[in-house]
């Protein structure tokens, strides 16, 4: 499935530009105490950088020179205090890491953890949080949707793999794609989709029409638990959370429909509010004002009504009514009388 979006999306760019050129330059960094830090460089495709002796790596715990016939081509190249001179030190909560060529000028800039820093314009660094214990930072290099030539305008990021690859391909990082609908289940173009947890974050919006209408894909993610988001101006938002494999492509279909009952609340004429509720784990408490009829009513994210949970005169007083099974997810719990809709109120079924 991997190989499907990635062909899918490379055939969208080559229709701009042919044989898009990439280079990576820093490709993975693992932080650690004494020699269990290194960082390792590497070069693609086809490109040999040749001899990187002289090069400096530069933090704000020193500053390390590569010494002599280290070799920088299209396979990977390890750097650390074994094969550097001066002050070769990563910072293990936050730090930022320069790579500059023997010519002085600047190759690459990575900054991970609470650091502050300047935009120099067009060099500007790649960031990431603060790595787990034993986790390296790694890059993932992939034509993103601006399909722009050269090294400087492909898509990078960056994510946390448990087991580090120094010397081998970096891997074991998740996806997540589908498709993005609203009311009548139709497609969605430009909603806003984001995968955001301990061990990576990457956004997207769905394709626009005429490329694959509705579609999203956030790749790039390591092994955890994240929070998918999906927002649309016209059709509300949506969250649930996901967990993603080492390595697994994982597919979720995200439904948007909540203007509806909005609408249908906003549609209602004013006055003070005869209902308060308060969500409990299992259902849901009313505070009724007055004796009159009420109608609770669990919708799910595709605007179709789930469960009618009661229906009839409720006494002034304060009722608890428990909510049905259901999968977990995000729902819309409506409270409506005679007149429409007198409140709704988004919960997260655990």
């Amino acid at each position: 499935m991997r190989g499907f979006l990635f062909v899918l999306f490379l055939s969208f760019c080559g229709g701009l530009f042919a044989n898009p050129y990439v280079v990576t330059i820093v490709n993975e960094i693992k932080t650690g105490p004494g020699s269990s830090e290194w960082i390792e460089l590497h070069a693609e495709p086809d490109i040999s950088l040749g001899d990187v002796g002289g090069w400096t790596i530069v933090t704000h715990e020193g500053t390390a020179v590569i010494d002599s016939w280290n070799i920088v081509d299209t396979f990977y190249l390890i750097v650390g205090t074994w094969n550097t001179s001066g002050v070769f030190s990563l910072g293990d909560e936050a730090d930022t890491l320069r790579l500059y060529n023997d010519n002085g000028s600047l190759v690459d800039w990575i900054i991970w953890g609470n650091v502050d820093w300047n935009n120099w314009g067009f060099y500007s660094p790649t960031k990431f949080p603060t790595p787990p214990a034993g986790a390296s930072a790694s890059r993932l290099n992939i034509i993103g949707p601006s399909c722009m030539m050269g090294w400087e305008d492909q898509y990078m990021s960056w994510y946390f793999d448990l087991t580090p690859t120094p010397g081998l391909a970096n891997d074991d990082y998740g996806d997540i794609f589908g498709t993005v609908r609203g009311p009548g289940n139709a497609y969605l173009e430009n909603a806003s989709v984001t995968a955001s947890g301990a061990m990576g974050y990457q956004s997207c919006l769905s394709c626009v029409e005429g490329v694959n209408l509705g579609f999203y894909w956030l790749f790039g993610l390591g092994e955890g638990m994240y929070l998918l988001s999906a927002s649309h101006p016209e059709y509300g938002t949506y969250q649930e959370s996901v967990y993603v494999h080492a390595g697994d492509t994982l597919h979720r279909n995200i439904y948007l429909g909540y203007n509806r009952v909005r609408e249908e609340e906003s549609a209602i004429s004013g006055g003070e509010p005869s209902v308060e509720l308060k969500v409990m784990r299992d259902g849901v408490v009313l505070n009724i004002q007055r004796d009159q009829f009420l109608k609770v009513t669990l919708i799910d994210p595709s605007g179709r009504v789930l469960s009618e949970i009661h229906r009839g005169i409720l006494n002034r007083g304060i009722h608890f009514f428990a909510f049905p099974k259901a999968r977990k997810g995000v729902y819309i719990l409506r409270i409506s009388g005679k007149k429409g809709t007198i409140c709704t109120q988004k919960i997260l079924m655990p």
